[in-house]
């Protein structure tokens, strides 16, 4: 038995039950480097979709993308760095 198995059959035995769920990719604009350019509109017209996250200021989720969102100019840039919604609160805390 595999040690997830082992976990998923002890949660279980306490009444709680398996949900396979994954983060959904997102994006923090970097207000410092993007300062002066609309880094949202720029990856929509490369054809990546976005969701503005609504408890965060410069937060995006990746609806769909056609290629890597780290594998665009303004990524390698450093107008916006991916990292999931819940990681970019405590940033939000300290600007």
């Amino acid at each position: 038995m595999s040690q997830k198995e082992f976990f998923i059959k002890r949660y279980e035995a306490l009444g709680w039950k398996y949900h396979d769920a994954k983060p959904r990719q997102a994006i923090r604009i970097n207000i410092t480097n993007a300062e002066g350019w609309d880094v949202a509109e720029r990856l929509r017209t490369l054809g990546i979709e976005l969701e503005k996250i609504p408890f965060l200021e410069n937060g995006y989720w990746i609806k769909k993308a056609k290629f890597s969102v780290g594998a665009t100019t303004e990524y390698l840039l450093g107008m916006y760095s991916i990292q999931e919604a819940a990681s970019q609160i405590p940033a939000t805390l300290f600007t």
